[in-house]
């Protein structure tokens, strides 16, 4: 039971990501949240950091797409500004969402990626549609809103047990 909630990958930033790999395991598209894991909540501006890696991703091959729980108002006028596509109110983990996606550019699972800064949101949705998963720990955790903060709070003690059954 606590596998769907394992990441494929763990890293401290998005920076850590090599596209060069995502493309040599067969990952053609890169979904991602938006808030806490490209920005911190509430950012309107992306960093240059930022549209620098946006760019090395494109230029692997890499189509890129987020997919966030937060408002259309939010993510849209974000996604807009880069010229990605996107999918607000997504309701991750539910299936849906991702499907979604996944018929936007026409993948299956198997060539699709999932970053993401929530166990329970991100990475067991990615997980439970058998998408590549990649857990980037949040930017900043003082911003996070309610909901977010349960959501760590269970992901704690989700962590505290998987860690225990790696040792």
């Amino acid at each position: 039971m606590h596998q769907v909630f394992v990441p494929n990958l763990e890293v401290q930033s998005i920076y850590e990501i090599d596209p060069l790999q995502l493309r040599a395991l067969g990952i053609d598209v890169v979904l991602t949240d938006l808030d806490n894991t490209l920005v911190r909540t509430f950012e309107k501006e992306a960093p240059a950091e930022l549209i620098d890696w946006l760019n090395r991703f494109m230029a692997a091959g890499l189509r890129v797409m987020i997919i966030s729980n937060n408002s259309n108002v939010r993510v849209g006028s974000f996604a807009r500004r880069y010229g990605l596509p996107y999918i607000a109110v997504a309701k991750k983990p539910l299936k849906f969402c991702f499907q979604k996606a996944m018929t936007h550019f026409n993948v299956r699972s198997d060539s699709v990626a999932m970053i993401g800064d929530q166990l329970m949101t991100d990475i067991f949705g990615a997980n439970r549609m058998k998408l590549y998963s990649i857990w980037v720990h949040p930017i900043e955790r003082k911003t996070d809103g309610r909901w977010t903060k349960i959501n760590r709070a269970m992901e704690g003690v989700v962590l505290k047990w998987i860690r225990s059954k790696q040792n």
